[in-house]
């Protein structure tokens, strides 16, 4: 999940996982890949710890935040 009405538009989340993570028309984060799968899970970390703002939250398949 991206909060996108908080983000900062660094790219940085783009950068670290670009099948998972895109802009919309005003250059906000927008998920693209709400599901990736685990092989990405590293990359979508990093994505969500490269984001200044911190509006990235990653869950696993049960719903549990993985912090």
């Amino acid at each position: 999940m991206a909060r996108s009405q908080q983000c900062a538009a660094s790219g940085g989340c783009r950068a670290a996982a670009p099948t998972v993570f895109g802009k919309d028309e005003d250059g906000w984060v927008r998920v693209i890949d709400p599901h990736p799968s685990p092989d990405l899970l590293e990359d979508v970390l990093e994505a969500r710890d490269s984001c200044p703002m911190a509006v990235i939250d990653v869950y696993d398949a049960k719903g549990v935040s993985l912090v």
